[in-house]
């Protein structure tokens, strides 16, 4: 794992910039990085995950992964191999997380606690809000799960924003970093660490900023309301229900009525999808032998893609391809495999590459070969 952590350093330009990512002038390098990266993800499987139960197996998710990062490179494929690599550190996160603890602040256990990464330093002042390598640098940690030294630079950027003046050269922190920082908090705060009431505190000392945008101060007190309303609700309880008592929550959230389509993130609604999609991760790796697994994974694939413009992390195709190969002869696997196909013809286009189709081809195969009638022998 260091080298991987050594190697995500190295690629930290790439990942917090797509523009960086497909320069033909970094083609060479990349090129090299990430067949470095495959050959010693696939060759050196570490000695604990090896011997851990479970952990092998998101270990090999996250080689197979990998390989598709490079293929997607290889053939130019930029913006969705731009995606999966900056999607890779989820990988980490299924294990990294494993070992529950209570959430930061919530008073529920069971939850997932924020934990930064080895060797990132969190320095809680010294911060110069408003340059745009701040922004990379915060990007980068939150892509690398250290959400406490994210949250800080995110904090002070629009706790001293200030609009430009008339007629000024000086370029500063644009309205739209303004929604993406705001896309980031929420994702910590509903999904992550599942606490409402630090979600508040925190964005009522934002509203304080009297320079913010008149729509993102009403975006705020619109969120504002929306934690407060699960608040009282203890919608955290959901952490602790049965799995078909979770499933069927995931069904009452409204989420049928959805287009399909990425929602934004200054749709107070995306609140209550990062929270549902929250509390199915985890159930998914903290119960991998449950028989509601293929079902989960299904749905927490449809949040997730709904979800992607504000989650650089969603893992969505996995968990619909592993539904398939994992649980073929479950009742939704064709759906798993319909939804599968879907998201690559939006990815995309009408020319998927080839391996994409073998792939594919080879999850449907999987279904249909788990579901022949069984041979009768005279």
């Amino acid at each position: 794992m260091h080298y991987f952590y050594g190697t995500l350093i190295q690629l930290k330009p790439y990942l917090v910039s797509l523009d960086e990512f497909k320069d033909p002038k970094n083609k060479e390098y990349l090129t090299a990085l990430l067949t470095d990266f495959e050959k010693k993800i696939l060759e050196q499987e570490p000695p604990e995950i090896e011997k851990a139960e479970g952990f092998n197996v998101t270990y090999l998710l996250m080689a197979r992964h990998l390989r598709e990062v490079k293929h997607l490179y290889d053939a130019a494929v930029y913006e969705p191999a731009w995606q999966k690599l900056n999607a890779t550190t989820n990988f980490c996160m299924a294990c990294h997380t494993r070992l529950f603890k209570p959430s930061l602040g919530s008073g529920a256990t069971g939850l997932i606690e924020a934990r930064p990464f080895e060797g990132l330093k969190q320095e809680s002042s010294g911060i110069s809000a408003g340059s745009a390598k701040d922004l990379r640098d915060a990007e980068f940690y939150f892509i690398s799960h250290n959400y406490l030294a994210a949250l800080q630079i995110y904090d002070a950027v629009i706790r001293q924003f200030k609009p430009p003046a008339a007629g000024s050269s000086t370029v500063g922190v644009a309205v739209e970093d303004l929604q993406k920082i705001y896309e980031r908090k929420l994702a910590y705060f509903a999904r992550v660490k599942r606490d409402p009431e630090g979600a508040i505190s925190s964005l009522k000392d934002d509203r304080k900023n009297q320079n913010l945008p008149p729509r993102i101060r009403e975006n705020i007190q619109t969120w504002i309301d929306k934690f407060a309303d699960w608040k009282k609700k203890a919608a955290s309880d959901y952490a602790r229900v049965s799995d078909e008592e979770l499933l069927k929550l995931v069904k009452t959230t409204g989420y049928q009525e959805l287009t399909g389509q990425p929602i934004s993130g200054g749709d107070p609604y995306v609140i209550d999808l990062l929270w549902v999609s929250g509390v199915l991760y985890e159930r998914v790796f903290r119960t991998p032998n449950s028989s509601a697994i293929p079902e989960m994974l299904y749905w927490l694939a449809k949040i997730e893609r709904d979800l992607g413009s504000i989650h650089i992390y969603s893992l969505a195709d996995v968990y619909l391809r592993e539904c398939v190969i994992n649980f073929p002869k479950s009742p939704i696997a064709r759906q798993c495999l319909n939804e599968y196909e879907l998201g690559m013809k939006q990815k995309m286009g009408p020319s998927s590459p080839e391996y994409i189709n073998s792939s594919i081809n080879l999850m449907r195969k999987t279904i249909e070969e788990a579901n022949k009638p069984a041979s009768h022998e005279n």
